[in-house]
């Protein structure tokens, strides 16, 4: 008797965190905007990562310098101290 309290209880859990992830999934997509017959929507996402439109294009190339440089000291504190 335990035992199928057990496997109902965790049949019960699976059911409870499935239905948690998929609401979950639900938020993160979010709706599915119409696409419009003018094709606009392609227009608007045919950007390249390369492009500078991206507010945070600058913030990234800080951190990737930032890292570079980091990179470029790393060997210079490990050679032992003479």
């Amino acid at each position: 008797m335990r035992m199928v309290f057990g496997v109902l209880g965790s049949l019960v859990v699976l059911v409870i965190m499935g239905l948690l992830v998929t609401q979950q999934l639900r938020v993160v997509r979010g709706p599915v905007p119409a696409q419009s017959a003018s094709g606009a929507g392609a227009a608007a996402t045919s950007g390249t990562p390369q492009q500078p439109s991206q507010p945070s294009q600058p913030l990234q190339n800080k951190v990737r310098d930032d890292l570079n440089n980091i990179m470029r000291q790393a060997p210079a504190r490990l050679e032992p101290a003479q």
